[in-house]
């Protein structure tokens, strides 16, 4: 097996480490600074979404065509919208030498249903560049590849069906749907003992989608649980927080904004519960799924759990439709460590039997086996 992939800065370069460790073999290059401008700006010209040349490394691309041209693959699998340009420059070689490999787009999220989100109800001057911008030129992208991969994968059934209502949407194979996983030796349950007051929320906090959560929870939510818990302490964990998130920790000592965490185990092992309180996203959560697989009690909107089916609200989780609600839950499980416990448990009996990593693996591995079966047909 061998990953090709471009890495911006050292951090994500010593990451690549991991891979190896598992025996995959890595190809990479650096995304410098002006390259990342100048794929931007290629993109505006040619009326192309910048999320699909956002990527591209030409001599990222003429290691992997080398690699393809002189070894033996059965599949290739191409990651996300920023990726899918490699694929397109793939076939056209593959093609043009008239070599037959199937080639598998994994989407993973439908970018234009997140854009329409992003648009209508984000808090930043993402959403209005999105519908502006980038939001027509995505979708005419996104649907163009239907008819151009072997298979197309996307997370969750939602991001599928939106992908389908796109205009000009004519699959020529089949688009599949594997949700996430999580990695159940690393997310699992801990015996320390856990806080009465803490309330958890995780994730990259520079996305746009998280920025607009993390500012909806402190802002209309945390209030409804203050004024009767006025000590509850709110963490926002995750790399990169913006301005906006870092001004809340500097306007209240109940909230604490850690910036990048080694590890975020301990984080969620001691909050008394975790949120999702996503206004707007696409795919699978896995901020839900590394909470619940850690059996820290979890209170969300509609949205954040639209992704796993399945899913029983009270029994694995609480389920929220409005900041009123949403903090009276809040309420209710900080004041009831019984139901706290019992949501644990279920929420990782749920996660253990339907998201882990070894599943998917057998999954993913039976759609590359069915579109090589037909590849060879």
């Amino acid at each position: 097996m061998t990953l090709a992939t471009c890495w911006e800065n050292q951090q994500e370069k010593n990451a690549l480490d991991f891979f190896d460790s598992f025996g995959i073999r890595v190809i990479g290059q650096p995304l410098g600074k002006f390259q990342r401008v100048r794929n931007l700006s290629r993109a505006m010209l040619s009326g192309m979404p910048m999320q699909s040349r956002y990527s591209w490394q030409p001599d990222l691309f003429s290691l992997v065509w080398e690699e393809i041209r002189t070894d033996s693959y059965d599949v290739l699998h191409v990651e996300h919208l920023r990726g899918a340009v490699y694929g397109l420059q793939v076939r056209s070689r593959l093609q043009k030498d008239e070599i037959s490999i199937p080639i598998l787009w994994d989407s993973v999220d439908c970018i234009s249903y997140l854009f329409e989100q992003a648009a209508a109800l984000g808090r930043s001057v993402f959403g209005r560049f999105v519908t502006r911008v980038e939001l027509a030129k995505t979708k005419k992208f996104e649907a163009s590849m239907a008819q151009i991969f072997d298979r197309i994968l996307f997370t969750s059934s939602v991001d599928a069906q939106a992908f389908a209502q796109l205009e000009g949407f004519e699959p020529v194979h089949p688009v599949v749907v594997l949700p996430n996983g999580v990695d159940l030796g690393y997310f699992s349950p801990d015996s320390s003992p856990r806080s009465e007051h803490i309330v958890i929320f995780s994730g990259k906090l520079s996305y746009h989608a998280n920025i607009t959560a993390a500012l909806h929870l402190v802002q209309e939510v945390m209030p409804h649980v203050w004024h009767s818990k006025p000590n509850t302490l709110v963490q926002l964990v995750g790399k990169d927080p913006d301005r906006a998130i870092r001004k809340l920790a500097a306007a209240d000592a109940r909230i604490q904004v850690t910036g990048t965490v080694s590890d975020l185990r301990p984080y969620l092992h001691q909050a008394a519960l975790a949120v999702a309180p996503m206004l707007y996203g696409a795919g699978i959560q896995n901020k839900v799924l590394e909470a619940m697989a850690c059996g820290t009690p979890l209170v969300a909107y509609p949205l954040a759990v639209s992704g796993l089916p399945g899913l029983t609200p009270g029994v694995e989780m609480l389920l929220a439709h409005n900041p009123s609600e949403f903090g009276g839950m809040i309420l209710r499980l900080l004041a009831d460590k019984k139901e706290r416990e019992l949501l644990s448990e279920n929420a990782y009996q749920f996660i253990s039997a339907c998201y882990s990593w070894d599943k998917i693996g057998r999954d993913l591995e039976a759609v590359y086996r069915d579109a090589i079966d037909h590849q060879d047909s």
